[in-house]
């Protein structure tokens, strides 16, 4: 299985309409189409879609990090929202700065119109990393 194929999220993938562009080792980028559905009554993204994006992106990171991780759980986001945007093409980049044998930190970006397009937002975040599937309640 590729990296790519490990990172399927659920149906909230589906729901907010994320794709996984790349993902190895050296980071995870995301991508997504701003569509009407994202964007907050005043007509701009949504800092929950952002929130969102970075999330998943983050924490999928530590997927295609290392193999022993099989799932993860956010533990705590900070993000900086640098600029609004209203259409286009998102990309979010992680990279992880450093991964224990229970939790890992990553840095993570989301751009408008590729990876090197202007920032939206920048994010750091804590998970906890998992050797085996989180029983569900």
């Amino acid at each position: 299985m590729t990296d790519l194929e490990r990172l399927r999220t659920g149906p909230f993938h589906d729901l907010v309409g994320y794709e996984f562009i790349e993902a190895g080792p050296e980071g995870v980028v995301i991508a997504l189409d701003i569509e009407d559905k994202h964007l907050s009554q005043n007509g701009v993204l949504h800092g929950g879609v952002a929130l969102t994006i970075l999330d998943t992106v983050g924490g999928m990171s530590f997927v295609c990090y290392r193999d022993d991780v099989v799932t993860v759980a956010t533990i705590n986001i900070s993000v900086n929202f640098l600029r609004m945007v209203a259409a286009g093409r998102l990309f979010a980049r992680a990279k992880v700065d450093f991964a224990g044998s229970r939790v890992g930190y990553v840095s993570m970006t989301l751009s408008e119109g590729g990876l090197d397009g202007p920032e939206i937002c920048r994010a750091h975040g804590s998970w906890r990393l998992f050797d085996r599937p989180v029983e569900k309640p």
